[in-house]
């Protein structure tokens, strides 16, 4: 059964000269995010774009879900403009330190909060990066979504 679940920015971190912005989304209130949190961020070390198309603006964004059943952790970088790449991690809610990578061609990879979070990131990319002749990556990196869905 459906229920809402908080949203939340979460302090963006810069490794060398790229920045991503950060959400946490928790099932309930009782888990402890801080684990999970530190796993992602362990994971920005060893993300390498060699060999992939760069990403715009040296900017992305990292969705930190600690579920009911399982842990995600969801990369979000735009290339090409207006094209979305995602690298997906799971594990189960008692081993956040053991996030691995998922196959997006045979599992799932987002939820409809993770969802949520990418909906709004292509709402801002369009507001400040794509349309108009004033591009502005600053109020970009700063807008990020805070609500229950």
């Amino acid at each position: 059964m459906y229920q809402q679940r908080k949203i939340s920015p979460y302090a963006p971190i810069q490794k060398g000269d790229f920045f991503w912005k950060r959400y946490t989304i928790s099932a309930n209130e009782n888990v402890q995010l801080n684990e999970l949190i530190k796993s992602a961020e362990s994971l920005t070390n060893d993300l390498l774009f060699s060999g992939e198309a760069k990403p715009m603006y040296n900017t992305g964004f990292i969705i930190i879900h600690a579920g009911l059943d399982v842990n995600f952790v969801v990369f979000g970088y735009w290339v090409n403009k207006n094209e979305l790449m995602t690298k997906v991690y799971k594990s189960l809610p008692s081993e956040s330190h053991l996030l691995l990578p998922v196959d997006l061609n045979t599992a799932s990879g987002l939820c409809i909060w993770d969802l949520s979070v990418v909906f709004y990131e292509k709402e801002a990319l369009i507001q400040y990066l794509l349309d108009g002749a004033l591009l502005d990556i600053e109020a970009y990196r700063l807008d990020q979504l805070d609500n229950w869905v």
